[in-house]
Parts: structure tokens; C-alpha cells; sequence
């Protein structure tokens, strides 16, 4: 089993065998944490994994994925068979089996975005004002708003990630009918579930809104044409955000770097909502972006059907077509 731990500042990926118990986990990521007491959640929304400590992880319902850790002072003191005692080497001993190499492979890779994301989350609270804010351009491949956040949040420009973002936004949808309605989807909230599944489907305010509450930070999406700041989950009072910049039709992330060539490894890319430099950073690129036509209109704009050669004008022509026909490769000209 797999499972990606993020905690407040920062993350990691933990390899364990299949039977590993409830307890044998809580040992293992408290001494990844280096706390004494912790709190671990899974699911969406994130709920406390509760049960027998003796009970494997697979009997709780726990397989591999995404776990939310959290810090706590004290915890009651929970019975400890000596079973766990004696397994517990099972897990340390699991990272020297034939998946060592993947674990080691993936570990390190974890521990540069963690280095990177320990930095930004820390360091929320802090003034940036020397900082200059740059665009972090995102490939253009149909998923740059999930890339976009992705990188935001972790540092990471692995794509395979993206995959497991749609899954979340699918699995909330599913799970909250009465919310995310067909008449909010624009279709049935089943087939919602698995049109946003495909690779090739874009992401909109539908999906920053999931993501904004997954994440627990606000997500500031500013259009280039109208200068308009979307923010979403600024009335959650979350206390950080991040900075995205829409042309229309693709997202970048916008960060901060102590000089204009900065490496990627210096990025501040989660400020204090607070930070009001900050976000007036943020607009001044959109404006030299707008000033500079970096946008496209998405009303006006001319498109060719890739697949029928077909010429459309404009993002509801080829909303329209793409729902008469099927077809969703479209190419501007």
C-alpha cells in the first residue's frame, strides 16, 4: 500500500505491506512528523480514522491514497498488544523488499518538494516585499488548471499527479448530489463524474472551488481581460493563498522569487491572505499581461474543428459543437 501524508508543512509517501495494523501506521507517521501524538484523516471531506488499534488497515477500510495529518498535544493513551510491538519492525523491514527501489525513488523525490513546500507554508506569515511575482507557465496540455495548483501547493510538475486530482473532484461530486446539482454541472452529476475524469477535459470554477476546500487555501484566479480577481475560498477565512493567472482559455502559476531569474526551487508560491503586496504584486503582472494582449477571446476567437476541419468562432460555437458532435480537438487560427 501507498499513501501521500501532507501535514502543515510539507509532505511525504509512506510503502507499507498489506497487512500493516492501524497502530503500526500511527507509529510510522509519527516518527516521520517527529510528533508525539497525531491525528490522521482520510476520505472527502477528510474525516479521523477511528478504530481497534490492532485491526489491519485493509479491515478499517483504509487503502492506499491521500492522508491529512494533523499535530496534537495529547492523545488518550491507547492499548498496545504485543502483537503490534513485535510487527512493528514488519513495516521498516517491507522498505528493504523488492520495492525498495521505487520507495527510495519516490521518497527522495518527495523530500526536494517537501524541502520546497516547507519553505512556502512556514513562511506564510512573512512580508515579501523585496520579492518580485513572475508567471510560471504551465504546459498548455488540458490540465493546466490542476498543473496549476499542483505546482502551487507541491512543487511538482509531475503530471501523474493530475490524474489523482480529477479523482478527487469526481469522488466529491459523487458524494454531494444535493450540492452539485445538473443544474450546476451542466449535466447529470454521475456523468459530471466521469467527463471530468478525462484527460482532455478542461477544469473551471467548479473544480478551484473543490480544490480550495481540499487544500484548505484560498485559490486567487485573476483574468487577464477583465482584471477580475475570482477568489475562491475567500470566505473561509483560511489564512493563505495562492496566485493563478487565466488567459481565457490556460492557467499559470504566479509566485514569488527573490530576483527576476530565480531558480524554481526558490518560488514562494503560498502567501498570506493578508498580504495585500502580495496580491498587489499579483495584479501588476495581470495588467502588463492585459496591456500586452496575453489573452485570448474566448467570445470572438477563431477555432478549427480538428476532427471535421469544421471553422467556429468563439467558445460557445465550439461548446456546441463539441456537445452536437462529439468532437473535442479544436485548434486556434
Amino acid at each position: 500500500m501507498q499513501f501521500r501524508c501532507r501535514h502543515p508543512t510539507g509532505q511525504f509517501v509512506l510503502h507499507l505491506p498489506v497487512d500493516t495494523t492501524f497502530y503500526e501506521l500511527q507509529l510510522k507517521v509519527k516518527e516521520e512528523c517527529g510528533w508525539n501524538a497525531v491525528q490522521i484523516k482520510s476520505g472527502y471531506p477528510p474525516s479521523i480514522i477511528e478504530g481497534d488499534p490492532s485491526k489491519t488497515l485493509q479491515s478499517l477500510g483504509i487503502c492506499s491514497g491521500n492522508l491529512i495529518l494533523e499535530k496534537r498535544e495529547h492523545m488518550e493513551p491507547q492499548s498496545t498488544p504485543e502483537t503490534k510491538l513485535q510487527n512493528s519492525s514488519a513495516i521498516q523491514k517491507s522498505s528493504q523488499s523488492s520495492d525498495t527501489t521505487n520507495a527510495i525513488v519516490n521518497q527522495q523525490s518527495q523530500s526536494s518538494q517537501s524541502h520546497s513546500q516547507n519553505s512556502s507554508h512556514k513562511n506564510v506569515d512573512k512580508k515579501y516585499d523585496d520579492f518580485t511575482m513572475i508567471r510560471r507557465v504551465i504546459p498548455s496540455d488540458n490540465s493546466c488548471l490542476f498543473a496549476a495548483v499542483l505546482y502551487a501547493m507541491e512543487k511538482t510538475r509531475d503530471s501523474n499527479n493530475i490524474f489523482e486530482l480529477r479523482q478527487i473532484i469526481a469522488s466529491v461530486v459523487l458524494s454531494d448530489p444535493q450540492t452539485y446539482t445538473e443544474g450546476l454541472l451542466g449535466k447529470p452529476n454521475t456523468a459530471y463524474a466521469q467527463w471530468i475524469m478525462n484527460p482532455e477535459r478542461w477544469g473551471g470554477s467548479i473544480e478551484l472551488s473543490i480544490l480550495s476546500s481540499y487544500y484548505e487555501i484560498e485559490i486567487a484566479a485573476i483574468d487577464i481581460v477583465t482584471l477580475k480577481m475570482h477568489c475562491f475560498g475567500e470566505n473561509n477565512k483560511l489564512g493563505k493563498r495562492m496566485y493563478l493567472i487565466y488567459d481565457g482559455i490556460h492557467y499559470d502559476t504566479l509566485v514569488l522569487v527573490p530576483h527576476g531569474n530565480a531558480p524554481e526551487s526558490s518560488d514562494v508560491c503560498i502567501v498570506s491572505s493578508e498580504d495585500s503586496v502580495a496580491a498587489a504584486k499579483a495584479m501588476q503582472v495581470v495588467y502588463q499581461a492585459q496591456q500586452n494582449r496575453e489573452f485570448t477571446d474566448v467570445h470572438n476567437f477563431t477555432l478549427r474543428c480538428s476532427d471535421c476541419s469544421l471553422g467556429l468562432k468563439g467558445q460557445k460555437e465550439a461548446q456546441q459543437h463539441a456537445q452536437e458532435t462529439g468532437h473535442v480537438n479544436f485548434s486556434e487560427y
